[in-house]
């Protein structure tokens, strides 16, 4: 998560900093009861997802100071960035807000009930309770308005309107789909707000509009070959159609376009695995930039976003197409030094990452017959 921390706190300083100098000319106590401007956020796990998604909201009301954002982030607006960062991707708050998670209806439950579809979850309701789930450690959030809109909460905290304009002004630079993809990179993207203007949101990219699908509109942008998703926000799908209708579409659209696909429970070497395994080698860390212990790590947390197990021999030919060796340069065959693998690299990731990514290596590779490989007790 480094590099793309770092760059994305230099790519966004500089346009905070013009933020802030654009305002300073009027006394911070002109801004009280504002909320500061919005910047996307990401988890520890989304750099490293092979589903990239960010997911695009309409504003965020009463984001929490904008007098406080303006001192701070005039001065150092790198650890103004950085501690808002930091505080989403380990403290996962949207698992807090339950006024904002409740029901698939809600922008947050609708969210987490889209992703309990793509990986299998019966129970959507399994990912409010885990904050150390990797899938909502793997998503990005941004608004295609990074000041609110005026109704949201300025108008109620009585802010003069000519004020709300004045910093809604400075912050349109903010307001582009464009910041997103150079930041972020992701290769999928959500819009949940149908009233946006995608002509003026896409400015400065190069798109085409694919196809509209029961509601659901599909552009790419290119050259990057990103795929953006529009649909209403979940609060107008509780007039215009079902939550599950939009999250049912969307997941059989990610899987045409094969961004995504449907993992069995058991992985094994055999005709019914080929697409998984195509997933899995196209997304997978290389040697070039990734030892084998953290190649097994990445594998078994996407089979245990989506409750699924791989057999050890099916783990051996994986890792042969990727290119990893065994120590004495040779291929893995799917035998005992095979089973050796999945131990030492249980082993060593408990030292790296902690007892439950080893847990989760443990639990993922069993033997062809469904036992586990590797006795933890």
């Amino acid at each position: 998560m480094n590099d793309i921390k770092a760059h994305y706190t230099s790519y966004y300083a500089p346009l905070v900093r013009k933020f802030c100098s654009e305002l300073s000319q009027w006394p911070a106590s002109d801004f009280e009861n504002m909320p500061k401007i919005f910047l996307p956020l990401f988890g520890d796990r989304f750099e490293s997802s092979p589903l990239r998604i960010a997911f695009i909201g309409i504003d965020t009301g009463g984001w929490f100071d904008l007098p406080e954002f303006l001192q701070k982030a005039s001065v150092e607006p790198e650890l103004v960035i950085e501690a808002d960062l930091n505080w989403f991707s380990h403290d996962v708050p949207f698992l807090d807000w339950k006024d904002r998670n409740r029901t698939r209806h809600q922008f947050w439950g609708f969210i987490l009930f889209f992703l309990a579809k793509v990986y299998g979850i019966d129970n959507w309701t399994i990912l409010k309770r885990d904050k150390f789930n990797s899938i909502v450690r793997s998503l990005a959030w941004a608004n295609s308005n990074s000041m609110e809109f005026y109704n949201s909460s300025c108008e109620e905290n009585g802010v003069p309107i000519d004020v709300w304009k004045r910093v809604k002004d400075a912050s349109e630079a903010f307001d582009r789909l464009s910041h997103i993809i150079t930041v972020l990179n992701p290769n999928v993207c959500i819009i949940l707000n149908k009233e946006l203007d995608v002509s003026r949101y896409f400015q400065g990219l190069q798109w085409n509009e694919l196809e509209t699908r029961a509601r659901v509109t599909h552009y790419r942008i290119e050259p990057q070959g990103i795929h953006v998703f529009h649909v209403p926000h979940p609060h107008g799908m509780l007039f215009s159609s079902a939550g599950e209708h939009f999250a049912s579409t969307l997941n059989r659209m990610l899987v045409d376009n094969k961004l995504a696909v449907e993992f069995p429970e058991f992985i094994e070497l055999n005709e019914g695995a080929v697409r998984v395994k195509e997933f899995l080698i196209m997304n997978a860390p290389r040697p070039v930039n990734t030892d084998k212990f953290d190649c097994i790590r990445w594998l078994s947390g996407e089979l245990h976003k989506c409750n699924s197990v791989m057999s050890v021999p099916c783990l051996a030919d994986i890792m042969n197409q990727l290119g990893y060796l065994t120590n004495d340069g040779a291929s893995y065959s799917g035998g005992r030094g095979s089973y050796r693998l999945v131990k030492y690299a249980y082993e060593r990731i408990r030292i790296s990452h902690g007892q439950d990514d080893a847990n989760i290596i443990a639990a993922t590779f069993v033997r062809p017959d469904g036992e586990y490989a590797y006795d933890i007790d």
